[in-house]
């Protein structure tokens, strides 16, 4: 399952600590396996992990401290070691023989934008560019993985689940949201970008967020062709 949580800005190592103990506290149920996180100046990264895809790798945070990048994710990527093969092609070692690596790998050699282009799979992640003060935050097409964030002043806080942000209700001004309640009572679910608290959204699926000098820019970098069209064979469909 896994789960994680952050943010950005910590105003003090104590301050970064403190909340994002708070954060972690409600998704310890994701990772039974291991734990971890790590923080700076600029970002408060931590992460509960289920161990699926190689036991002794795979560890998170993932940190590049020589190019300054960090990764958070969820989820599994299909057909990794297909990737994998291409990195190694071109001349990348990768440190151990998960799918977080690969991913982390490939989204320093191709850049965020390009590596979903690239990638299948079941995912979210967070993926901060210290140098260019870049963070992102994409979801998969399909929405199978969460992702959770809010945004106060300087700070944007994300999660795998509501509940860890509900845990920073004193530093994040929310409420139930009636108009999300009555769309949950009527639909079943609450549509578009909303949550049953005010002031805290999702990253929709095949969404990808990019976050840059309190600048918000928001694309879907996957659609359904509705109006794509495919010929079936009439006797494949009677055999099917």
């Amino acid at each position: 399952m896994c789960g994680f949580a952050g943010l950005t800005n910590p105003l003090s190592k104590v301050q970064g600590e403190s909340i994002l103990n708070k954060m972690l506290d409600p998704i310890k149920h994701r990772g039974p396996d291991s734990n971890s996180f790590y923080l700076n100046d600029k970002i408060a990264l931590g992460h509960y992990r289920l161990s699926i895809i190689d036991l002794e790798g795979g560890k998170q945070p993932r940190i590049d401290r020589e190019k300054n990048h960090y990764l958070l994710y969820n989820g599994e990527i299909y057909g990794y070691k297909y990737h994998a093969k291409i990195l190694n092609d071109q001349g990348i070692i990768l440190k151990d023989n998960s799918d977080t690596e690969v991913l982390f790998q490939c989204l320093k050699y191709f850049g965020v934008e390009e590596t979903l282009k690239k990638i299948d799979g079941m995912f979210s992640f967070v993926f901060y560019e210290a140098q260019k003060d870049i963070l992102w935050l994409a979801r998969d097409p399909m929405g199978e993985k969460p992702l959770y964030y809010s945004i106060n002043n300087n700070n944007v806080f994300f999660s795998s689940e509501l509940s860890s942000l509900a845990s920073c209700s004193n530093l994040l001004s929310f409420s139930i949201d009636e108009n999300s309640l009555m769309s949950y009572l009527n639909l079943d679910y609450i549509p578009k970008d909303k949550t049953i608290l005010s002031g805290i959204q999702k990253v929709l699926p095949g969404e990808l967020i990019k976050i840059q000098n309190g600048n918000i820019n928001k694309k879907y970098y996957y659609k359904i062709d509705f109006n794509y069209k495919t010929k079936i064979n009439k006797y494949d469909a009677i055999s099917q």
